[in-house]
């Protein structure tokens, strides 16, 4: 008796996992002008799930929207770990407070 129940709760178990498997992770969906559909919609749920980008705003990735050079800058900080700044980034051209990265 005891086996027919392991067995049983095995089974649902394996159910369980099996179900929420089949349940698709929703980052891209998150965002206003993503459809589940669009090309790019494997990247943006990468970029999101890694924290590398945050879209822009208002529910909005705008992936036509083309990448400043203070996203780049951003990004790449996030790739190596988002170790503390120091100083006021070099970029003697824009001022401090023209864009504040999400963090």
């Amino acid at each position: 008796m005891r086996k027919k129940q392991t067995s049983r709760f095995i089974s649902l178990l394996l159910g369980i996992v099996l179900i929420l498997s089949m349940i698709p992770t929703a980052f891209a969906s998150d965002y206003n002008d993503i459809t589940e559909n669009a090309w790019h919609c494997v990247a943006v749920d990468y970029v999101t799930e890694n924290n590398l980008m945050a879209g822009t705003g208002g529910g909005n990735f705008e992936p036509d929207t083309p990448m400043t050079r203070a996203m780049l800058v951003t990004i790449l900080h996030r790739l190596e770990g988002t170790p503390p700044v120091s100083g006021d980034g070099g970029f003697s051209d824009v001022p401090d407070t023209s864009y504040i990265p999400l963090r």
